[in-house]
């Protein structure tokens, strides 16, 4: 049974934003990593989607519903790499282990 879990960011009054986070399934896992392998890395890569937090940007999409998070805070980023982190605890050790991601497998910075 696949584990979900809304998290909403308000305003201070009302949800603006609503994101689903999800644990992700074997076959998506195994998706990913082919994608992973099998794209070319682009000349120019936007260091900020892959640089800013632990988990570049792109890939922390294949664990939520959003796909642009340009108008997301810093804070609330972390927020959802740390729902993405609680549900999808294997695919974080995964990281650490077979891809030399050493911050993978720990909790992100506060």
């Amino acid at each position: 049974m696949r584990v979900t879990e809304e998290k909403d960011f308000s305003d201070g009054n009302r949800v603006v934003k609503p994101v689903v986070v999800k644990e992700l399934t074997v076959g998506e896992i195994r998706a990913w990593h082919a994608k992973l392998v099998s794209t070319p890395i682009p000349e120019k890569v936007n260091p900020v989607d892959v640089g800013l937090f632990e988990v570049p940007m792109p890939d922390l999409a294949t664990f939520c519903d959003v796909k642009d998070f340009d108008a997301y805070t810093q804070s609330e980023m972390r927020e959802l790499i740390e729902v993405a982190r609680r549900l999808n605890p294997d695919f974080f050790q995964y990281l650490a282990r077979f891809l030399g991601n050493p911050y993978a497998a720990s909790p992100s910075p506060p």
